[in-house]
């Protein structure tokens, strides 16, 4: 199994299983996941037309636009700073200095729904290049940036190699979540939950377990669907850090390799 290497390539799938499923839900409305397909399409050639050494900072922009243009960037290898809101003048006027010129997010197009909307530039980003830049709120009371690449993003927010959230048919599901259900049942030790990368669902969750307990998946009733393992499959001993903590990256490794026996 392959894990997708950009972020912008998480969202088609939902859009293909279910267009008509909310994607975001803000003050402005709700967005269905057909919806955000489309304004993606329209940010990317928008942003397409745009100086290439320009990032964009987004803060005060509607969500159903500042999202589109959040992944639009990303899917032509361009970066994207996310500010706060609650900036004085002085400090935004201070990180727009820094950032050069970038593009302002309140100046964003709005852009479309509408059919027609569907083909967008066609761009390969590199995988390690930063698409995303945050800011702490920083010590001295100014911001401080930090970036991040579409693989660091996706290792540990959607693979759940660190332990974090993975997307499953457009279900965020917490792996932790899973685990402490495994581990309440009869027999089992300890349990690590991994989300493998699955063009249909999203992400294909799959539990390794310790202990004589039953690898069962219903046995998980009492979880929404979306949240119950795929498969469950018993092991002598999780793999662990130096630390006695489960080595996540490890743990998705094994995981692929047992499912595909």
């Amino acid at each position: 199994m392959t894990s997708p290497s950009k972020t912008h390539n998480l969202f088609a799938p939902l859009a293909e299983i279910d267009a008509e499923r909310p994607a975001l839900i803000s003050e402005e409305g709700l967005l269905t996941h057909g919806a955000l397909r489309r304004r993606v399409g329209a940010a990317q050639r928008w942003l397409a037309d745009q100086p290439a050494e320009r990032p964009l900072l987004l803060s005060a922009t509607a969500a159903s636009d500042l999202l589109p243009a959040f992944i639009a960037a990303g899917a032509l290898g361009r970066t994207a700073a996310v500010g706060d809101r609650r900036w004085s003048e002085a400090v935004r006027a201070r990180v727009v200095a820094a950032l050069g010129q970038p593009l302002i997010g309140e100046s964003l197009p709005a852009f479309p729904t509408g059919e027609g909307a569907d083909d967008p530039p066609r761009f390969a980003p590199n995988p390690c290049r930063p698409f995303y830049v945050g800011f702490t709120s920083g010590t001295t009371g100014l911001p401080k940036a930090y970036a991040r690449s579409h693989r660091s993003w996706i290792e540990t927010m959607v693979a759940g190699r660190e332990g974090g959230m993975v997307v499953v048919r457009g279900v965020n599901v917490f792996p932790q979540e899973v685990e402490a259900a495994l581990k309440a049942l009869p027999g089992i030790l300890d349990a690590g939950v991994v989300g493998l990368p699955d063009a249909g669902r999203g992400a294909l969750l799959v539990a390794l377990v310790e202990g004589e307990g039953g690898t069962d998946p219903a046995a998980l009733a009492a979880l929404r669907p979306e949240k119950r393992p795929r498969r469950i499959i018993g092991v002598t001993a999780l793999p662990r850090t130096l630390t006695g903590k489960i080595d996540r990256r490890a743990l998705a490794e094994l995981a692929a390799r047992l499912i595909t026996r």
